[in-house]
């Protein structure tokens, strides 16, 4: 339906006079009629009543009356809404995360600056297991999917970008034999019993788990299993068993549980961006807040990867200077 036609329905119906309506519309009288005419014609229904000295509403012109009203009203309403959405100012941006990329500064201050920047974007968090995010940003239902360690070779259509790296650390009980060590190294481990997340949900971190223990010549026992790092972490405090874990979580001071770092130079981890080849404004200006925290957050220590990421470097930089110490990490499936 022509816009401009519910305009003039209602100066005639409001002025119910077509002269007058004319004027006010800054046309002729002859074009207002046809335009009224045709808007008729269109509905399929006769909107006034006219003669040769008055002109009234119809009952079914005074029932559109209201809604043309209201429709007009709408209509600067979605062109600014539209105008948002085409500046990235509005709309939703969903991000799938696995649980332990939330103990990332990087992270959290991306998400908090973006949704301070872009108030009217709808920012939707969703947890779950790192192989369900893939699959969500593949068929549209996520823009972001952040997750640790890839499950394997990426779906054509996706990139992973190199977030954070970090070392890992064995967290004991606080009364364990090694708990005072400065670092531990995974051989002195042997024999220990750990507390593991399930695979269903840490697939990709326990592949990268395994391989660990296979460079270091063993075969560790599993006391139990667990859906998430911080039920792993309550079941160490109380004597279960160890866990291996991201160097982040030790920032939670989890009761009687204490973290010392693994030695072996092969203990890292690495938390990776997954998004579509070609991603939407939205998740490009998140990314870019991303690439911002990557930039701005000091090395840790002395760690090889973090030195290998000058603050001064652009994402693609950083991406490459990951990549030199790590190995590509994306394979895309021909």
């Amino acid at each position: 339906m022509n816009v401009k036609r519910l305009k003039y329905f209602i100066a005639v119906a409001e002025e119910l006079h077509f002269g007058r309506a004319a004027q006010r519309l800054f046309m002729s009288q002859p074009p207002l009629s046809q335009q009224i005419k045709m808007l008729e014609d269109e509905l399929g229904v006769q909107l006034f009543e006219r003669n040769r000295h008055s002109v009234k509403l119809t009952p079914a012109g005074s029932a559109f009356l209201k809604h043309a009203h209201e429709i007009m009203c709408l209509v600067p309403i979605a062109i600014e809404a539209a105008r948002q959405a085409s500046l990235g100012e509005s709309g939703q941006l969903r991000i799938a995360y696995t649980e332990s990329a939330m103990f990332f500064d990087t992270v959290l201050n991306s998400i908090a600056l973006y949704r301070e920047a872009f108030p009217m974007v709808n920012v939707e968090l969703r947890e779950g297991a790192a192989a369900s995010h893939i699959q969500d940003v593949l068929s549209g239902r996520a823009d972001v999917g952040l997750v640790r360690e890839l499950p394997g070779p990426l779906p054509k259509g996706l990139q992973a970008l190199p977030v954070a790296a970090e070392r890992l650390v064995i967290a004991l009980p606080i009364n364990h034999r090694l708990a005072q060590a400065d670092k531990i190294w995974l051989q002195e481990l042997a024999g220990e019993r750990f507390v593991a997340g399930q695979n269903v949900v840490n697939r990709s971190f326990n592949d990268m788990l395994a391989s660990l223990f296979q460079a270091a010549g063993m075969s560790p026992g599993v006391s139990t299993e667990t859906t998430g790092m911080l039920s792993a972490l309550g079941l160490v405090g109380i004597g279960v068993g160890v866990a291996i874990m991201p160097a982040n979580i030790a920032t939670t001071n989890f009761p009687n549980v204490a973290f010392v770092e693994i030695a072996d130079s092969n203990a890292q981890s690495v938390l990776y961006a997954i998004t579509a080849s070609e991603p939407a404004l939205h998740t490009s200006r998140f990314l870019r807040y991303l690439q911002t925290q990557v930039r701005q957050d000091e090395p840790l220590g002395d760690d090889p990867l973090a030195a290998g990421l000058p603050r001064d470097l652009s994402w693609p930089a950083a991406t490459m200077a990951m990549r030199r110490h790590m190995g590509p990490p994306v394979q895309l499936d021909s």
